[in-house]
């Protein structure tokens, strides 16, 4: 208990600060309040005020501590007790004086509060800006001198505000006071006993107090709504009244008057402390060097906003408390005001505490100091003074401009490489300059790696060292050499002693460009080494030596362009499974596009329209809405780049400053933005695609434009379109199926739209950025586009794309291998008959992948490689018919071995999948493989899984059908070759239809009696629907199949499911048939159960609908009829809602 009290006893001591008072006076408040501390400190300032000598002390709580300790120290002194500040009775003291000393914490002299009063005309607010303004400027940081952080964290503690006396409020003045009395004498200015409050503790900082979320919300989680003008985003009145429009026209007045400024932060840790004095968030310290300092902020400078919020009295205390967090959400856009310098020279001699106080005058901005535009009040003299652009295009023109000179000149390097350096790192000129300048920074990129351009024709000094190849001759037998692969080249690394290299006098480091009298450049390493594999021999071998200069170039290309898993640096969770890259790209994106292109999206986002990203080249580009036509778009662009108007103007336009916060809060959403982002996604592709169309039509415009000019202005487009795959490419790592199809469906409207140079310019370095990250998201990117990208690229491009690829198959991540399959067959197309081989070897992976995910898509590609084989072939020109048919053959004995694993696959998924697919196989391989496929049927009919039995059985009559289909095919195809296709088409078609009665549907009698009644419902839908195309002269050899499904021991939804197919697709001339059928429908309709009796009504109404109008029986309606009475309402009902069980057909 003793233990307690003196904790407590402590506790009170440190708020109350006096250390002098009694233990057993602190005792007796505890016992008046009942041992409750904060009641106790509320009663001792209480009585310490009606004694008229409270003493008031205030801790700076406001502010925030940085994560770097050491770069800054923060002043936390506690506040010194105020002393009583005596004012002698000769002088009048108006009430308003007595509260503004109370404000300024009761120490400042009286000349210096009246003269305050006179200067601001007795506005109190504007006098403690004037004060702070005036005698805290000179306040800086030294981190040598204890006294002096004590002396200034005492100077810049903020008061309270103190309320104004009940005469105050009423209007009326204060009589003065008695010479003779004691306040006539000597009157002391203390803070009244209503302004004090209970101090916190120091567990109570502003960094564990509650957040006020809604007192900072600037952008709700509705529909967005267009915008009027930029001061109805900043001032949300109605304007009914007039007092309504004056204070409007009062907050935009101070929000863009004289003095004020804005500022983008896009550091999250500002370093720096802010304070709320008098319902007002004031600037205290700023952090010399921190990105405060930087962005122009100075001590004393007042907060006007702050993401859109304008402040007033009831927000700031939540947007202080906001701010002065070691974290603030960024981007944030803030504007502040300056205090006018009208009044320094008069009152430079003022001192305030005997300190002389002086107010320097503020420094214009520098290029470092951020996003911060100076309002000027002369707008003529604004107009002609040049600004630094800080918004739109004109941003990327002076960086991209300013990088090439300190690069290696202009057009020396490209435009996409500068804008991703410049982007990567947020605007900052030297450092995207020291890392283009870095020897050892790693760019990835298909292009010009070393040997792309050597021609044994025509040798250059410059390329392989003009080094001529020399021929080796190797008999039989193995070849005594050890090849590796550097980037697709086929580089000869070591040599057998006594092997046959050593005796043809191959020498190391040479790349192998020719075999037998063919060059092999145009290969990949595997290609080639599949080629020395089939080559007759002697080989004829011709090699180059490559110089050792070249030869490191070489290897360092392929730690570019080649996957490093030990070294890659993985992507952060957070990164992959929100956006908040995204949200760091499109911030730089909003602030260097066009101000047309920041409207066009601010009203794409306003409205419930999607568009998404389509390759139909019917579908309108919905920015042809929200932009202008080409010329008026191009002169628009050009007239923003040279007049600068927001900048001129002081602030980002109002469509600009609301996405930067729609993007800065995007995660508050309850779809956590995703929504947000996918349209943004769909205005960036169309975004690209009009801006690539841009591109084309300047350069038909200005095609004699001067070289020496600078170009960065004529490529404005070509900038625009590298900040926006800027943008897109940082979605790649995101690993959000929807928001990845619309971006990758964005890229693919896009190659539509470039030609060719630009294809091969800026999606190829990207291609080769994505092979290698360490994201499987950003991996597939290529991969899903390079189908597209294959025909626009050449030369030694397509190589290393393949190359490419054939790493990928080896991917580490299952995901990216099934990319990779899923996508063969459309690189078959893509790449011509040149490709079918290679993409052949690519399948063979996929078949032999470990994973079955992969092998499932491998039996898909499978049917489409075939199928996209036989057409490429067969339509090649350079081919004759007999050498397609051969190259086809040939491909074809290599797949029709894969058909084999995939039917016997160790996974029932894959067997489930060739079980469903082997009609399909029939289809692409052709009549030569159907009995090979349909043996694997047979096969595959008793698998042990329920689900492949399944398969087989629906699977039955479609099997049946592509026989049929192919027959027909084969007999067109017949009757273009020769006059005999009569009796070809005969023999074909009898042909198919006794494989499938004899070896088809012999092979699922053992499903008839299988154990799943889903299997034999599925096999009698099958047999029935198989009618159609099987003559009435077999229906002999089904008897034993339907008497099996007929059988009362059968489950009754099988048999009626039989007997419906039955009645619609039998021939009835064969008497076996109707025999069979007649009786057994006539069954259903006296059964026990409602629901096989609803089935007499479905068999009844596919009689009705049988395409060779054939009579319904007379017993079939009369037994519809009856049952209208029955006691189901349901087989009622379904009687009354089938017409045509009697109605439109003949009766019999």
């Amino acid at each position: 208990m003793e233990a307690q009290q003196d904790a407590l006893v402590s506790a009170i001591r440190a708020i109350i600060a006096p250390r002098d008072v009694a233990r057993e006076r602190i005792l007796a408040l505890l016992q008046q309040a009942g041992n409750d501390p904060n009641k106790a400190v509320d009663l001792y300032f209480q009585s310490e005020a009606t004694n008229g000598a409270a003493e008031l002390k205030v801790n700076d709580v406001e502010g925030s501590d940085e994560e770097d300790g050491d770069d800054m120290v923060w002043a936390e002194t506690p506040a010194l007790p105020r002393k009583a500040l005596a004012i002698e009775d000769d002088v009048e003291w108006p009430p308003k004086a007595e509260e503004l000393s109370g404000l300024l914490g009761g120490e400042v002299q009286r000349d210096v509060i009246l003269d305050l009063l006179r200067r601001t005309d007795n506005n109190l607010q504007k006098a403690v800006e004037v004060y702070f303004s005036e005698n805290g400027a000179d306040a800086e940081f030294d981190e040598g001198s204890d006294d002096e952080d004590e002396a200034a964290t005492a100077a810049k503690t903020p008061l309270p505000p103190t309320p104004k006396s009940s005469a105050a409020e009423n209007g009326t003045t204060r009589p003065p006071p008695s010479p003779l009395s004691p306040a006539g004498s000597s009157r002391t200015v203390s803070p009244l006993s209503g302004a004090v409050k209970t101090p916190q503790m120091p567990a109570e900082s502003s960094a564990a107090m509650p957040q006020i979320p809604s007192a900072l919300t600037s952008i709700e989680s509705h529909q967005l709504t267009p915008l009027v003008s930029p001061t109805a985003k900043d001032t949300r009145t109605t304007e009914e009244t007039n007092f309504a429009a004056n204070e409007k026209a009062q907050t935009e007045e101070e929000l863009n008057g004289p003095g004020t400024y804005e500022v983008v932060m896009s550091s999250s840790n500002f370093r720096w402390q802010i304070g709320n004095v008098f319902g007002r968030a004031v600037v205290q310290q700023v952090q010399p060097g921190g990105p405060a300092a930087l962005a122009g902020i100075q001590k004393s400078d007042v907060l006007l906003s702050f993401r859109e919020t304008v402040l007033n009295e009831e927000n700031c205390a939540a947007v202080v408390q906001q701010l002065s967090k070691e974290r603030v959400l960024v981007p944030s856009a803030l504007r502040f005001r300056r205090a006018s310098d009208s009044h320094t020279s008069q009152q430079s001699t003022l001192k305030s505490n005997g300190v002389p106080s002086t107010v320097p005058t503020a420094s214009p901005p520098r290029d470092g100091d951020g996003d911060i535009v100076m309002t000027s009040a002369d707008g003529e003299a604004a107009a002609k003074t040049p600004v630094q652009p800080k918004y739109g295009l004109q941003v990327l023109c002076q960086a991209v401009e300013s990088m090439q000179d300190a690069v290696a000149g202009p057009s020396a390097v490209e435009f996409k490489v500068l804008v991703d350096l410049l982007l990567n790192s947020e605007f900052s000129l030297d450092r995207a300059v020291n890392t283009f300048l870095t020897e050892d920074r790693i760019v990835s990129d298909f292009r010009g790696v070393i040997g792309f351009d050597w021609d044994p024709e025509q040798p250059i000094s410059t390329v392989m060292g003009a080094n001529k190849p020399y021929a080796a001759s190797i008999p039989a037998g193995p070849l005594g050499l050890t090849v590796e692969n550097i980037l697709e080249r086929t580089i000869v690394v070591d040599i057998k002693s006594g092997g046959a290299a050593e005796r043809a006098n191959v020498k190391r480091s040479s790349w192998l460009v020719g075999l037998n009298g063919e060059r092999v450049t145009h290969l990949t390493h595997k290609e080639t080494l599949r080629l020395i594999e089939t080559a007759s021999r002697p080989l004829q071998l011709q090699l180059v030596i490559v110089p050792p200069d070249e030869y490191k170039a070489l290897r360092r290309q392929l730690s570019m362009n080649i996957r490093q898993q030990k070294t890659e640096r993985p992507i952060p969770e957070q990164d992959r499974m929100s956006f908040r890259v995204f949200q760091l790209k499109i911030h730089q994106g909003v602030l260097s596009f066009p101000k047309l292109v920041t409207k066009a999206l601010f009203q794409y986002l306003s409205t419930e329209e999607y568009h998404p990203p389509t390759v139909d080249p019917q579908y309108p580009n919905p920015l042809e809405r929200l932009l202008p036509a080409n010329e008026a778009w191009d002169a628009a662009l050009l007239e923003n780049i040279e007049t600068m108007e927001e900048e001129r103007a002081g602030e980002m336009c109002a469509e600009r400053r609301f996405l930067l916060n729609l993007f800065a809060s995007i995660h508050d959403y309850d779809d956590k933005g995703e929504s947000t982002v996918i349209r943004t996604i769909q205005f960036l592709g169309w975004l690209a695609v009009r801006a690539a169309r841009m591109q084309q039509y300047v350069e038909s415009k200005e095609p004699d434009s001067n070289v020496d000019d600078r170009s960065c202005r004529r490529h404005r487009y070509e900038l625009l379109l590298a900040v926006v795959l800027h943008v897109l490419e940082s979605l790649s790592i995101i690993e959000n199926h929807a928001t990845w199809d619309v971006m990758v469906n964005a890229l693919k409207m896009l190659i539509l739209s470039l030609p060719d140079e630009d294809v091969d310019k800026l999606l190829v370095p990207m291609f080769a950025r994505l092979s290698v990250s360490s994201s499987p998201t950003a991996r597939i990117v290529p991969v899903a586009l390079l189908s597209m990208v294959y025909p626009d690229v050449r030369g030694d491009v397509r190589v290393q794309l393949r190359g490419m690829l054939d790493r990928m198959c080896n991917d580490d991540n299952p995901l990216v291998r099934r990319a990779v399959t899923s996508v063969i067959g459309d690189l078959a197309a893509a790449g011509g008959s040149s490709v079918a081989s290679w993409t052949v070897q690519l399948l063979e992976k996929s078949t032999a992948d470990s994973h079955d995910i992969v092998r499932i898509f491998a039996v898909k590609g499978c049917i489409t490689l075939a199928t996209t084989l036989r057409r490429l072939l067969l339509e090649d020109e350079n081919k004759s018919q007999e050498e397609a048919d051969q190259a086809l053959r040939l491909l074809y004995c290599q797949m029709v071995p894969m058909v084999n694993t995939y039917t016997s696959d160790s996974s029932w998924q894959v067997r489930l999948e060739t079980a469903r697919t082997l009609p399909a196989f029939c289809r692409a391989f052709g009549a030569e493989y159907t009995d090979v496929f349909v043996d694997h049927f047979v096969s595959m009919v008793g698998d042990p899984t329920v689900e492949v039995r399944r398969a087989c059985a629906e699977g039955s009559f479609l099997l049946g059908e592509a026989l049929r289909d192919i027959a027909q095919d084969s007999n067109l195809s017949a009757a273009d070759k020769s006059s005999k296709a009569n009796g070809e088409a005969s023999e074909l078609a009898v042909g198919a239809q006794i494989k499938f009665v004899r070896s088809i549907l012999p092979a699922t009698y053992a499903l008839s009696t299988d154990v799943s009644v889903a299997v034999r419902l599925s096999l009698a839908q099958s047999v029935g629907r198989s009618l159609q195309f099987i003559g009435s002269n077999y229906y002999d050899e089904l008897v034993p199949i339907f008497t099996q499904f007929l059988d009362e021991s059968q489950d009754p939804t099988v048999r009626a499911s039989l007997l419906e197919e039955m009645a619609r697709y039998c021939d009835i001339s064969s008497d076996s048939v109707t025999a069979m059928i007649f009786p057994a429908i006539q069954a259903l309709r006296t059964s026990i159960q409602w629901r096989v009796r609803v089935k007499f009504v479905h068999c009844v109404a596919a009689w009705a609908e049988r395409d060779d109008g054939a009579p319904l029986p007379g017993d079939f309606a009369d037994a519809c009829l009856e049952l209208l009475g029955d006691a189901v309402h349901e087989v009622r009902a379904v009687y009354a809602f089938s017409p045509r069980s009697t109605g439109g057909s003949r009766v019999c």
